[in-house]
């Protein structure tokens, strides 16, 4: 094989070991942004999340506030509360439909699903009797235990969602370290394959042609101080290297003909 032919393979192969750990490099940094992503969607579904659980313990609060209120004949308090009702409500309804609208994991949204329903209901008896407090309707009382029904299996339901978006979070950390180690290890020995064969490519041409050029370069220097039977290894490849050794040979037998012929001529 000839010196352009093994530098051309050379190449190919170390451009090829170049082109994999690129490649690998590339493909676990995709994989870890689309991990970063599904965990900034999941972190904007937690805080919708807490924020509706927030709301959803504070209408109850308002509902009893409201009540006590309206008891005592503090018509301004009770006023703030019924108001509180109305807010809360509407306010949790957007957190609740936001996550709805995000494209979350099929467990998430299937749990999200009783959780619309029951804020329906929770926030229909909550504003119902905040209605029939500011009416000072006597059965007001009595209707805050539909409310407490309506809050509790709510919260059942938010649980659920808590609890999957929970573990849905831990199975992308952990799908994150995993990456993250792998792509250490497998950088590791990709980078290492990379530095063997750059060393064996750095060797065979040192073999191939560095050496022989040199050593043949050092016996040409002695012919042409005039030892011109220095020992000169006569090339059998088909390489450029090996052409040149055959040159060498056919020029050291001219040159030790002539040097015969001169002496002949001497002695004649």
């Amino acid at each position: 094989m000839s010196i352009r032919k093994r530098i051309k393979v050379g190449g190919g192969i170390i451009a090829l070991a170049f082109v994999t750990l690129v490649g690998a490099s590339l493909g676990i940094q995709g994989s870890l942004i689309s991990l970063a992503g599904s965990q900034r969607l999941l972190t904007e579904a937690m805080h919708n999340h807490m924020q509706a659980d927030m709301l959803h313990d504070a209408i109850r609060g308002s509902v009893y506030r409201a009540l006590h209120t309206a008891v005592r004949g503090e018509s301004a308090e009770r006023d703030d509360a019924i108001a509180e009702i109305n807010e809360y409500s509407g306010d949790m309804h957007k957190y609740v439909d936001a996550n709805r609208q995000l494209p979350l994991d099929a467990d998430i949204e299937s749990a999200l699903v009783p959780v619309a329903e029951g804020l329906k209901n929770y926030t229909v008896a909550a504003t119902g009797v905040a209605k029939m407090i500011a009416a000072n309707d006597p059965q007001a009382e009595a209707n805050v235990m539909k409310v407490d029904a309506a809050f509790h299996s709510l919260e059942t339901s938010q649980e659920k969602v808590a609890t999957a978006i929970e573990a849905r979070q831990k199975q992308l950390n952990d799908t994150a370290a995993w990456l993250g180690t792998g792509s250490l290890i497998g950088e590791m020995i990709v980078a290492l394959a990379f530095a063997g064969i750059l060393l064996w490519a750095m060797r065979a041409l040192r073999q191939t042609v560095v050496d022989p050029i040199d050593q043949l370069a050092g016996k040409l220097d002695r012919m042409t101080a005039g030892d011109l039977d220095v020992v000169i290894e006569a090339g059998s490849g088909d390489d450029e290297v090996s052409a040149i050794q055959r040159a060498a040979v056919g020029f050291q037998r001219a040159a030790q003909a002539r040097r015969v012929a001169v002496s002949a001529q001497a002695h004649v």
